[in-house]
């Protein structure tokens, strides 16, 4: 959460009990499908686009916390320096 948290431009709510995070992204002037798709081609980062989940998930990503934490920090690294070049 902390790293999610410390990216420019992201919020996130700490989840209740789950290890499902849907931090909203602002600013990117990207949809969250074509976030999706640049975060996995780009960072090799995966996430599930918020519009996936209606309307109001749009500007959101759908990211789940289920592997060792080591290859959660990386993934934290890796989508906080994929950011910086997608910022506007």
């Amino acid at each position: 959460m902390a790293g999610l948290r410390d990216m420019p431009g992201v919020s996130c709510v700490a989840p209740r009990g789950a290890y499902f995070v849907f931090p909203r992204f602002k600013g990117f002037h990207l949809t969250s499908l074509a976030l999706s798709q640049q975060m996995m081609q780009q960072a090799h980062v995966s996430g599930q686009p918020g519009s996936a989940f209606g309307k109001r998930g749009e500007n959101h990503m759908r990211f789940v916390f289920n592997a060792p934490v080591h290859e959660i920090v990386e993934g934290i690294e890796k989508l906080g320096a994929f950011l910086k070049t997608v910022r506007s």
